[in-house]
């Protein structure tokens, strides 16, 4: 297991409670610190803090192997429910600056050349039922990256 954090104390808190891990500071834009790449990729409340979310995606594409999971977990706007939802738990939180829909990132993910193999709204909804019955605003995604 690896794991990267752009908080130097995350990275303390992980190394400690996992010592035969490898942790590493360092920001998604930055090239994989890691001498390998990976069959799976956690990327659990990162995108909505990226100035530029394209970059971090292609830095993630560039981290997998071809074939590898990627699970991306975000809160995100869906619609005016949500959007009220949102400004309640998040809009005090000044890293939050890329605030996109599901679909967004999405078409992001499949825009580099990741297979959506499921996506869904928390807790476990589909994401094409939203339009009917709008939920707390957590979007989850399972990708797979193609060659």
């Amino acid at each position: 297991m690896c794991g990267v954090d752009i908080a130097h104390h995350a990275v303390e808190v992980a190394a400690k409670r996992k010592p035969a891990r490898f942790f590493k500071q360092g920001d998604l834009h930055d090239p994989n610190p890691f001498a390998q790449k990976f069959d799976l990729i956690l990327a659990i409340n990162i995108i909505e803090h990226l100035s530029n979310p394209v970059a971090g995606i292609e830095s993630i594409k560039n981290a997998a192997k071809p074939g590898a999971i990627v699970l991306v977990h975000m809160p995100t706007i869906s619609n005016w429910l949500t959007r009220w939802e949102y400004a309640k738990l998040y809009d005090s939180d000044p890293t939050h600056i890329y605030r996109p829909s599901g679909k967004t990132v999405r078409k992001l993910f499949e825009a580099k050349g990741f297979e959506t193999l499921r996506d869904s709204y928390l807790p476990h909804f589909p994401a094409f039922l939203t339009k009917i019955w709008p939920i707390h605003p957590a979007y989850l995604a399972v990708f797979k990256r193609n060659s």
